[in-house]
């Protein structure tokens, strides 16, 4: 069953929890999604609209206005476009607490929702990671994230390291600006499908070890089908070739992030809408914190999105993610 979407036409994963009643999917566990991931926070989540694919048009050039005399006709013309097909990908586990350790603690409720709540935050920082890392491969069982269609040299790539010398040993990453919305980058979910982690509890039943050998215990499902649609190519900046390295030795002066983000931000064709959000590396913003204190050209405000304590970069979130889940590299991205 597909969720009918709110006044706004999209779900984050903030909002799911009054719309899951009812659909199979726990608030617990969407709070817990929640608090491992603020990227879920503004990301919208839309159903796709070919079964488990998201076909989308994309206008590549508009047809232009001709000018005419008395008794004089035009030329037909049309816009040039090209169809681009985003497929979802299915994410599953399931976890196996042993009877007699539930015995131990009581049959508690509390205590199993407790143990499971790493097949929570793992599932969360997982499918954070493919939004950002993702590639869908030969076996096409994945979907491709951010990183495996920004890896060229275009005006969405900004070369960080450019005129800079990187070491062999050096390690990279990225700095991303997502311009999140139901008509340019969001999220999806199969069209009769349900959108996020959805859990169902099997009780208690017999398990195997490794060797096949039966034991009782209590088992939960974990179910998550999503993917990446990208509708307008223009509203992601990425800035690649981050050092790292460079930033441990010289917080201050080896990258100059503020102007960065400012090149970043002026990349975005137009104004950006109210979902846009930075995602920087926990191994760079203390980076980006030294350098608005020695030259603050901009400041980080605070403020709140979806519940959660954030600053704000020129009026954008910044959220900070674990550094796997952005990733780094040591080979220089040719941008």
């Amino acid at each position: 069953m597909a969720y009918t979407p709110t006044t706004t036409g999209l779900y984050t994963l903030a909002e799911l929890e009054a719309a899951n009643a009812g659909h199979g999917v726990h608030p617990n566990t969407v709070h817990s999604i929640i608090d491992a991931m603020p990227l879920f926070d503004q990301a919208p989540l839309l159903a796709c609209n070919d079964g488990s694919m998201n076909k989308t048009e994309i206008i590549t050039e508009y047809p232009d206005l001709q000018a005419r005399a008395y008794n004089e006709g035009v030329e037909a013309v049309k816009s040039q476009s090209n169809i681009v097909v985003d497929s979802t990908a299915m994410f599953a586990a399931y976890s196996v607490i042993d009877a007699d350790m539930m015995k131990r603690n009581g049959n508690s409720a509390k205590w199993r929702a407790n143990k499971e709540a790493a097949f929570t935050r793992g599932f969360a920082q997982g499918m954070a990671r493919r939004i950002f890392q993702g590639v869908k491969g030969a076996d096409l069982k994945e979907f491709d994230g951010f990183g495996a269609r920004y890896k060229k040299a275009c005006d969405q790539v900004i070369d960080a390291s450019a005129g800079k010398t990187v070491g062999a040993k050096d390690v990279l990453t990225d700095i991303w600006l997502v311009d999140w919305d139901k008509t340019t980058v969001h999220l999806i979910y199969p069209e009769q499908g349900l959108a996020g982690l959805v859990t169902t509890d099997r009780g208690e039943q017999d398990a195997y070890d490794a060797k096949g050998r039966r034991f009782r215990a209590f088992i939960t499902d974990y179910q998550w089908d999503m993917g990446l649609a990208i509708e307008d190519p223009r509203r992601v900046i990425r800035i690649a070739n981050v050092n790292v390295t460079a930033l441990k030795k010289d917080p201050v002066a080896a990258v100059d992030l503020q102007t960065l983000m400012i090149r970043a931000q002026e990349r975005i064709p137009d104004t950006l809408g109210a979902q846009a959000a930075w995602y920087l590396p926990s191994s760079i913003t203390e980076a980006l914190r030294l350098q608005i204190l020695q030259t603050p050209r901009l400041v980080l405000t605070p403020d709140e999105v979806a519940g959660r304590r954030v600053e704000t970069y020129a009026g954008v979130p910044v959220h900070r993610l674990a550094k796997e889940v952005i990733g780094t590299y040591t080979t220089k991205l040719n941008v």
